[in-house]
């Protein structure tokens, strides 16, 4: 009885629930005051990074799908997708953040190579099949372009607490894959992909307190964000996928198979080859 109860947590522990289900529930824990501020932080970073990224279109794929994460971007064509509808929070531009199309996120309705630049913020450690989604993401991405994946820190403060509390808590939040950098990496090489950055966030305690969190900002001076001790890192990569170039054979300089040129002679009733090749009809004279 009891070997059972252990197996049946223990493999639980890798049943992530579909997006579909758990969406809104992720979107509104980015409403409390730690979620909040982990995506001004976020948003922080964007505005760096995308401020040296150009191209046609740029798309989103986040848990917080209401969220205009590309605001600071120079391309044009911005558009996010998400599974499921989830209706942003009452404010007074909340007619302004919407998600412009629903879609599956491990089959993307868009071409091969269509998408500049790809935003994967927290899809991968939340979809049953994270491997899947990045190859959709690398799938739509054209050569030269860049993904900015998001993901959270398995080997962190945070993270400890998420393996302790996948076991007692139905939340969401809790209930996610442990994808650490490394392994994220390993499936961009496996994708054509090379890592250009990789860099931690969020240093401080997660207390879920404004106060606390507004008087620990001193804790981002202290630290690099090289050093990997933030509940948060962020990769961004860029497709190395390079285009083949077709050989043409050498037939000139082939001594076998050398082609002699034909004369090209018009055939016409009236000349005599024509009588030669086609006996039977009657010259006209």
């Amino acid at each position: 009885m009891l070997l059972s109860r252990a197996k049946q947590i223990v493999g639980s522990r890798h049943k992530v629930p579909p997006l579909r289900q758990s969406l809104a529930a992720l979107a509104a824990w980015y409403e409390s005051p730690l979620g909040q501020a982990a995506l001004q932080e976020q948003q922080h970073i964007l505005r760096d990074e995308l401020s040296c990224l150009f191209g046609y279109h740029l798309m989103e794929l986040s848990i917080v799908p209401y969220e205009r994460l590309s605001e600071h971007s120079r391309i044009n064509h911005r558009f996010s997708l998400s599974p499921v509808h989830v209706p942003p929070p009452p404010s007074d531009d909340a007619s302004l953040r919407d998600v412009q199309g629903l879609s599956e996120l491990d089959a993307l309705p868009l071409a091969d190579e269509s998408i500049d630049v790809t935003i994967l913020h927290h899809v991968l450690e939340f979809s049953p099949n994270p491997h899947q989604v990045l190859k959709e993401a690398a799938r739509v991405t054209v050569p030269r372009g860049h993904v900015i994946i998001f993901a959270f820190n398995p080997f962190s403060l945070a993270g400890l607490m998420q393996m302790g509390a996948q076991f007692y808590s139905k939340r969401p939040i809790w209930q996610r894959r442990a994808l650490r950098a490394g392994r994220i990496r390993d499936w961009l090489e496996f994708l054509d992909f090379s890592c250009l950055s990789l860099r931690y966030l969020g240093r401080n305690l997660p207390i879920n307190h404004s106060r606390y969190l507004n008087s620990s900002r001193f804790v981002d001076r202290i630290f690099s964000r090289s050093i990997p001790l933030g509940s948060m890192y962020y990769i961004v990569a860029r497709k190395d996928k390079a285009g083949l170039q077709p050989i043409k054979p050498a037939w000139d300089n082939s001594r076998f198979l050398s082609v002699a040129p034909i004369p090209k002679r018009s055939m016409t009733a009236r000349s005599s080859q024509s009588a030669a090749i086609l006996p039977f009809r009657n010259r006209i004279k």
